[in-house]
């Protein structure tokens, strides 16, 4: 059995696997429960495991669809580098909306995985109701120090051939770089993040990081800053008070420009809180949703 169901199989709930064909790429999906439905974006290049602390809980009341961006978890493989991953992921996930004929639908985005989410409010405003935004890209243009190196791709590219191989270690120190607790990682999901990775010399999350950014700093067409007065959706806005690739001094100036954002700061949590803290966001995001 393969790490993505071993992985599943933790979740206790009827997950079912689906594929889909958007333009040049296959694109792998998970979905479970019965309602409203729900997407979930996830950030980087994790791919839809890194929702397994929530997905039970969602799907108690919601359809829940999880799904893989390209060159993530068992959708088609991409050069990062060579593909502008903005125009693409936002295509393929406007795309899995309509091929799905979703009339309304909740949204629940991580990192990039959010700023996916607020330029399809900006876009696609009859489609969705309420948008969850957890640690989102695009409230600023500041990308850490450990990062700026990583804009030139010949550095990032030697990292991943030497310090930062693709290695099951590696990728949990990875993993572990942006928590404050790294207990939380199942064994299961790191071997599901390890075997997506080593998939492809392309696949690894610094080429991924390495994408974002230009000149030291976080490529302008992700910063957000002059659109986000536009969007009229009820927002919830989780973040990490210890998130340390967009730090909370940086973007809680971008909060008071939406129109109806409530914000929730989880202490003591780094980049990822639906993963750190999951009971707790779970009970937030459900009661918000149903609300």
């Amino acid at each position: 059995m393969d790490a993505e169901k071993r992985l599943a199989q933790t979740l206790g709930v009827d997950l079912r696997f689906e594929k889909i064909k958007i333009g040049d790429y296959l694109i792998n999906y998970v979905v479970a429960g019965k309602g409203e439905p729900v997407l979930l974006i996830h950030g980087g290049n994790i791919g839809w495991g890194q929702w397994y602390p929530n997905i039970p809980t969602l799907a108690k009341q919601f359809r829940v669809y999880a799904l893989d961006l390209p060159g993530s978890g068992g959708s088609t493989r991409i050069n990062f580098h060579k593909t502008d991953i903005k125009k693409r992921f936002l295509d393929v996930v406007y795309q899995f909306i309509k091929i799905n004929g979703f009339g309304r639908l909740h949204i629940i985005g991580h990192s990039l995985g959010g700023w996916i989410s607020l330029k399809l409010a900006l876009k696609e405003k009859e489609h969705i109701d309420k948008i969850v935004l957890v640690n989102p890209i695009g409230l600023t243009d500041f990308i850490p120090l450990s990062q700026r190196l990583m804009s030139i791709y010949f550095f990032a590219k030697l990292l991943t051939t030497t310090v930062m191989r693709p290695t099951r270690e590696n990728m949990r120190r990875f993993l572990s770089s942006v928590l404050c607790d790294n207990s939380v990682l199942k064994d299961e999901f790191v071997d599901y993040f390890y075997e997506n990775v080593k998939k492809s010399k392309f696949s690894h999350p610094i080429l991924f990081i390495s994408s974002l950014s230009k000149l030291f700093k976080m490529d302008s067409e992700l910063v957000l800053l002059d659109s986000l007065s536009h969007i009229s959706r009820p927002i919830l806005i989780v973040v990490g008070e210890k998130d340390p690739l967009t730090p909370l001094t940086r973007s809680s100036k971008a909060f008071k420009l939406f129109q109806r954002a409530r914000v929730e700061i989880f202490f003591n949590t780094g980049h990822v809180p639906s993963l750190e803290k999951s009971r707790e966001f779970n009970e937030l995001v459900m009661n918000f949703l149903k609300s």
